[in-house]
C-alpha cells in the first residue's frame, strides 16, 4: 500500500521529497506533535483525535499465534475461554499501551486471568517466541504472511479488535502538500 502511495505521489508531485524514518507508533505521535516528522502511519488508539487528523486505510485485527503441534492448533474454533492457562504473549504494554489494555479486558470480561510470559514490539518477535515454544500469541491480520511454517494461525471465536490503520497528521498542521498526500495514500487503499 505504502510503496504503491508513494509511486502514485512521486508522480504528481516530483518536486517534493519524501524521506521514509522507521519509528514506534508511540515515538510518530511525539515526532508529529514536537513537528519533527509531518505524517505518521499508525493504528489510531482512543484519544488520538485529539491531537490528530486521519483518514482510515484498512483495519487490521487479530490472528491467534500458535507452534505447530500444540493442542489447539488444529481445531476448527478456538474462543478466549480455551487460552486460559496458556502461556501468552500479549502486545507489548509499552510500545501499545491501549492495544494491550483491551487485550486484557476481553480476558477479564470472561474472569480469566491471563498467564502472561512475554510482551512482544513487533510481528517478526512474537513469529520468535511462538516457534521457540515461549508461548501462544496474538498476530495482527496483515502481517499474517510473515508467521514461519511453523507458527499456525487460528481465528478466535469470540475476539474481535479492530485496529485502524491511518495516516495520521497534526491537527491544524500549516503544510498545504499534505492533504494532497492524505488523499494519494486513501486512493490507493480504495
Amino acid at each position: 500500500l505504502l510503496a504503491d502511495a508513494l509511486r502514485h505521489f512521486q508522480s504528481r508531485f516530483p518536486e517534493v521529497q519524501i524521506d521514509l524514518i522507521a519509528m514506534r507508533s508511540k515515538n510518530q505521535r511525539e515526532a508529529l506533535r514536537k513537528g519533527r516528522i509531518d505524517i505518521g502511519f499508525f493504528y489510531a488508539e482512543a484519544g488520538d483525535e485529539q491531537d490528530f487528523d486521519w483518514v482510515d486505510i484498512m483495519t487490521d485485527d487479530f490472528l491467534l499465534a500458535l507452534p505447530q503441534g500444540h493442542r489447539l492448533a488444529n481445531d476448527a474454533q478456538i474462543t478466549l475461554a480455551d487460552l486460559a492457562g496458556e502461556p501468552l504473549i500479549f502486545p507489548s504494554k509499552w510500545h501499545a499501551p491501549t492495544t494491550y489494555e483491551r487485550v486484557a479486558s476481553a480476558f477479564r470480561n470472561l474472569g480469566i486471568t491471563p498467564n502472561i510470559v512475554a510482551e512482544n514490539p513487533s510481528a517478526d518477535i512474537l513469529n520468535c517466541l511462538v516457534a521457540a515454544g515461549i508461548g501462544i500469541g496474538f498476530l495482527i491480520t496483515s502481517q499474517k504472511d510473515r508467521a514461519p511454517a511453523t507458527v499456525a494461525l487460528r481465528p478466535i471465536a469470540d475476539f474481535s479488535l479492530p485496529l485502524p490503520l491511518v495516516p495520521a497528521t497534526l491537527k491544524d498542521h500549516r503544510s498545504p502538500i499534505i492533504p494532497n498526500f492524505v488523499a494519494v495514500v486513501g486512493k490507493s487503499a480504495e
